[in-house]
């Protein structure tokens, strides 16, 4: 028999092992949507056919058929209630495990590392255990939180490095604009590369700091730009009236680095306390790769590992790996097939 794990919101995916083996299932790649989930973003209408279809999927291919002997999920992220259960009445397993989301990042990137032992960040836009999570990793007993002391309660640092990075793309004439829901999947690579053309202002800083920490998301976003970026810096975001050229540009830089400055003002106690362990760095935040190498370079020496799918879509793997705890790096298969 096997094992399954499921995670349904935007990059979701189902992963399958069984004898140490572990096959990936992205439904961006299965159905071919951009960045899909089963709820919450790029949902499917017909979801509870498109979980049968995977089934078959994997049967066919895998000659793997329910019921399994676990089934690993995270149904705190479901924004529909019918899709919150429905995975697991069309999925027959013996045992059924709720994960975290973070703990999911942390794991599904540490079991893919070379390491033994490991300082493990995850961080990004939110799940259901907060923002930004700090791990001490250990291949015979797995992930856990130092960061927070309970995982059911917020983080000591209930800060969002994530939604803030990605909003400033919405202003920025250079990028294309979407509805914030969808620009939140696609903005932050987007201006993580206009961050070359610009220039850092310094009197910003302080401001773009500030606007970091105050926890803007989908419903303040905007009045919290104005009331603390725009007021002390002489700027207006209006979806109607885009920073085009150099101001945009500069803004860019100088959201980077005050993104940066927010999370070298949390990590740097433990990389210090923790200065043996190499790093692991992991979630959505962790695909930005101008701080992963400022990371490289402020600590020399330090073993740095980021995994390719930092991301959400690694987070059903995540679960697995977490429960099974494998003694050894994991090498995943990837299955395609356009539904």
């Amino acid at each position: 028999m096997a094992n399954i794990a499921f995670y349904g919101s935007h990059n979701g995916g189902v992963v399958v092992e069984e004898q140490g083996t572990y096959y990936v299932i992205e439904f961006e790649r299965f159905f071919n949507v951009k960045n899909m989930g089963l709820a919450q973003y790029k949902s499917l209408k017909y979801r509870d056919e498109g979980i049968r279809s995977v089934l078959q999927y994997i049967e066919k291919e895998l000659r793997i058929k329910p019921p399994f002997d676990n089934l690993l999920h995270i149904n705190t992220e479901c924004s529909h209630d019918d899709i919150c259960t429905s995975y697991k009445d069309y999925i027959p397993a013996l045992n059924v495990y709720e994960g975290f989301h973070h703990h999911s990042h942390a794991c599904g990137s540490f079991y893919q590392s070379p390491f033994d032992k490991a300082l493990i960040f995850s961080f990004d836009g939110g799940g259901n255990d907060c923002f930004f999570n700090i791990f001490l990793g250990d291949r015979k007993t797995g992930a856990t939180y130092i960061g927070k002391t309970n995982p059911t309660q917020p983080a000591p640092f209930d800060c969002d490095l994530g939604f803030p990075y990605m909003c400033f793309a919405h202003f920025c004439n250079d990028i294309n604009q979407e509805w914030i829901a969808d620009g939140n999947l696609v903005y932050s690579g987007k201006i993580m590369g206009l961050c070359n053309y610009g220039e850092v202002r310094p009197e910003w800083l302080p401001y773009f700091r500030q606007f970091y920490k105050s926890h803007p998301e989908g419903t303040n976003y905007i009045d919290k730009l104005n009331n603390i970026i725009g007021v002390n810096c002489g700027l207006v975001f209006d979806e109607n009236n885009r920073f085009s050229g150099q101001l945009s540009w500069d803004i860019a830089a100088t959201s980077q680095q005050a993104f940066e400055d927010c999370f070298f003002e949390i990590a740097d106690p433990y990389i210090q306390t923790y200065d043996k362990l190499p790093i692991i760095l992991t979630g959505g935040c962790a695909l930005n790769i101008l701080l992963n190498t400022k990371v490289s370079t402020r600590y020399p020496g330090r073993d740095i590992f980021v995994a390719p799918n930092s991301n959400d879509c690694g987070i059903a793997f995540g679960l697995l790996a977490g429960f099974n705890k494998p003694s050894t790096p994991v090498d995943i298969h990837m299955l395609e097939w356009i539904f």
